[in-house]
């Protein structure tokens, strides 16, 4: 699970396994709410001590951008005591690791469901990993500085497939593949 580097692959992570403190950087300070699906999570910043197979990432923060234009991940738990893991969230502001991760998801998972993204500047794309039992959710889109330099920021999300928003147990509770269709329709 670590590399010579010294860096967790995210790849090696094992959903419903105890997240380990000396893999991840999990300390009080750290807990957060996942905005997008409410997950309770563990965030950092600190990208460099992570890879996901042969792309590492490192702490960055997009010059003259705001607070949310930067690299970080949050790490999907069940709850803060077990800190069993469900998957987690990887948001990526430098162009080139965004582009470097999409390349080796379709070398490894072959070519992604694209799905109609909300405009222009945005694409979606999904991957079913049925033997892996996870489902993969990836967005790249077109954002601003505040001085109207573009970059690109990417999303990649990966998660135990049936996983419900707020990690419901209720089942009219939307899972995540079902919001990501609401928001990502397929194309037809």
């Amino acid at each position: 699970m670590i590399s010579c580097k010294g860096q967790t692959d995210l790849e090696l992570l094992k959903f419903d396994e105890k997240l380990s403190e000396k893999t991840t950087v999990i300390q009080e300070s750290n807990k957060a709410v996942d905005g997008i699906y409410g997950f309770m999570s563990f965030e950092t910043s600190k990208l460099n001590d992570y890879r996901f197979g042969d792309v590492s990432f490192t702490e960055y923060q997009v010059p003259n951008a705001y607070s949310y234009a930067k690299s970080n991940i949050y790490f999907y738990v069940e709850n803060y005591e077990s800190k069993k893991y469900l998957g987690f969230s990887l948001y990526l502001a430098k162009n080139d690791e965004g582009d470097k991760l999409i390349d080796y998801l379709k070398r490894k998972y072959g070519a992604p469901e694209s799905r109609n993204a909300m405009n222009e500047d945005e694409s979606a794309f999904f991957w079913d990993l049925k033997s892996d039992n996870a489902w993969v959710f990836l967005t790249k889109r077109i954002e601003k500085t505040k001085d109207n330099a573009k970059f690109n920021f990417t999303n990649l999300v990966i998660v135990k497939q049936g996983t419900r928003v707020e990690n419901s147990k209720d089942e009219n509770v939307f899972t995540i593949l079902e919001r990501f269709n609401l928001a990502y329709p397929k194309e037809e």
